[in-house]
């Protein structure tokens, strides 16, 4: 079906105004899945090109992904690629509520937030469906972020202790067996660590201070599945918990009170500001 769409006029005229990028098209009135069938040609007419596309709700979203996704065979959403050349689709979805309103946000989606952010972060090709209400939100800076964000490769010398207190501060939960995302245990010179990102726990094994293994493997049966090269170690929050980050929420407090000085309002500074020294100090 790309094909026919690829050997009309108006879509030409579309791809030639935007390899020029003097004047950008604007387009509208595309009905139904006609909005899919357009951004599955053109991103497959652009292979070294990122797309972010906004839609006007999350659910529109999820749909023009799995639309996108049955018009060429990308990987959908939180799917594994199986062909390198092929994009991923992702979805950045929204908060659904406010960050400190006392209900922690659903897993997913900060699993779902934190793959796009990875992404981003290490510059590969990154298709990603997103609304308005999620943009509203800030993020940290790249460069903070990319702090947070672990990259353990075979023969890396690398203090495990250190590894586990960086866990600990990016919201992971120490245990004694790993099952679900967003834990970690040590035992000896063995960390295992459920990465939001990855479909499975990996274990790294340490000779000393340096990485001698790390395997993928199956939260039920404990067994060692896949070998791998190297892992990425994302923060479970959004919000960084370090020092830097409780002097900028301090500095900003004061204000906040005058502005806004309830008793609900002073409960809830308190929590956040216990919260984020706790979290840093750990």
């Amino acid at each position: 079906m790309i094909e026919l769409l690829r050997e009309t006029d108006n879509y030409q005229t579309l791809v030639a105004r935007l390899r020029d990028g003097k004047k950008l098209p604007w387009l509208r009135g595309l009905p139904n899945a006609s909005t899919a069938y357009l951004l599955a040609t053109l991103i497959d007419d652009f292979p070294k090109k990122s797309f972010l596309i906004l839609c006007p709700s999350q659910r529109e979203a999820e749909q023009i992904a799995e639309e996108i996704c049955s018009y060429r065979a990308y990987p959908a959403l939180d799917a594994t690629p199986t062909i390198a050349s092929q994009p991923e689709i992702n979805l950045f979805p929204s908060w659904q509520r406010k960050l400190f309103d006392g209900i922690p946000p659903a897993k997913n989606t900060i699993m779902d937030r934190m793959k796009c952010l990875e992404r981003l972060l290490q510059k590969r090709r990154s298709i990603i469906l997103t609304t308005a209400q999620a943009m509203l939100y800030k993020l940290p800076p790249k460069q903070r972020f990319a702090e947070t964000c672990h990259i353990l490769k075979l023969g890396d010398e690398v203090d495990p202790d250190k590894v586990a207190m960086t866990l600990i501060r990016s919201g992971y939960q120490n245990v004694d067996l790993v099952e679900v995302k967003g834990e970690f245990a040590r035992r000896g010179d063995i960390l295992d660590v459920y990465p939001l990102t990855t479909d499975t726990p990996v274990r790294i094994e340490f000779f000393g201070d340096e990485v001698d293994a790390i395997r993928a493997f199956d939260a039920v049966s404990q067994r060692s599945t896949e070998s791998l090269t190297s892992i990425t170690l994302t923060p479970l929050r959004e919000v960084l918990s370090d020092d830097i980050s409780v002097a900028h929420w301090q500095a900003q407090v004061e204000t906040l009170i005058q502005a806004h000085a309830t008793p609900e309002l002073l409960k809830t500074v308190r929590e956040i500001t216990e919260t984020l020294a706790d979290a840093a100090t750990a």
